[in-house]
């Protein structure tokens, strides 16, 4: 298992890359820190940008981040498992993801497909 620093270390260098086709401020994101506690990132801002995302990352130093396929009206209202909370779906993609085990991080590929409402 790496340790805090290391993954730490990870988040601030690693290039982060989001498909332009992602609308990235509708989506809903949680991490799972090393505890196994989930964090809910937009309780703190409603529209997270990849600076943001980092920014979290780098301070909670999470085993996983969690991002909706789904984009939301409201992300910031996303709730527990079947609960949408007047969140609104509004469109999505079609996520595949992957885990890779080299350093334990879990990694999401987009697949080119996605739904609108």
């Amino acid at each position: 298992m790496l340790s805090v620093a290391e993954i730490r270390a990870y988040y601030r260098n690693v290039d982060l890359q989001v498909s332009s086709d992602w609308d990235f401020g509708r989506k809903h994101f949680r991490i799972e820190t090393l505890n196994r506690r989930f964090v809910k990132l937009n309780r703190f801002e409603n529209r997270i940008n990849l600076r943001e995302l980092r920014k979290y990352c780098v301070k909670y130093a999470p085993r996983h981040v969690y991002m909706s396929a789904l984009n939301w009206l409201f992300p910031e209202r996303v709730s527990k498992k079947h609960k949408a909370n007047r969140a609104v779906p509004i469109s999505g993609e079609y996520v595949v993801d992957v885990d890779y085990a080299r350093y334990g991080l879990s990694i999401a590929f987009c697949m080119q497909s996605s739904w609108n409402q």
